[in-house]
């Protein structure tokens, strides 16, 4: 991804502080914006250098993807819960070896178009396989 800004000559720093204003952490929220306070309030050792707060936004915005990830995982687990009752009931066994393949397979062909390894979509999947079959075999067991 290529972003051009068009700053009129100055330095991006520069037309940042004369058109933008300090971002605020998520949890504070104010009809007014953001105060000439800010600046000084809100730095962080992230934000030693001139221009180092935007990695602090940008850092607060991965916090709140990884928050969104959990939640879809936690998600992901009653799902795979609500399989394993159906195992339970059913005498089935956990691990369905087409299943599993099919799920890497279409991973696979997610993962590249998303600039996401296969490697990486292995680990990840792994993981998340063994999370829910832990998950199943408590109920399995219960």
């Amino acid at each position: 991804i290529l972003v051009r800004l068009e700053t009129g000559g100055v330095s991006v720093l520069d037309a940042l502080k004369a058109n933008g204003e300090v971002p605020l952490p998520p949890y504070i929220r104010r009809p007014d914006g953001a105060r000439a306070e800010d600046a000084a309030d809100y730095q962080t050792l992230f934000a030693e250098r001139d221009g180092a707060v935007l990695f602090l936004r940008v850092g607060l915005g991965i916090n709140h993807l990884d928050d969104e990830l959990m939640q879809i995982l936690s998600q992901r687990m009653k799902v795979a819960e609500k399989i394993g009752e159906y195992k339970k009931n059913n005498e089935v066994v956990i691990l369905q070896t087409n299943r599993w393949n099919e799920i890497l397979d279409r991973a696979y062909k997610k993962a590249n178009p998303l600039g996401l390894s296969k490697e990486f979509i292995t680990r990840y999947l792994d993981a998340v396989h063994m999370e829910s079959i832990n998950h199943q075999n408590r109920i399995m067991n219960s």
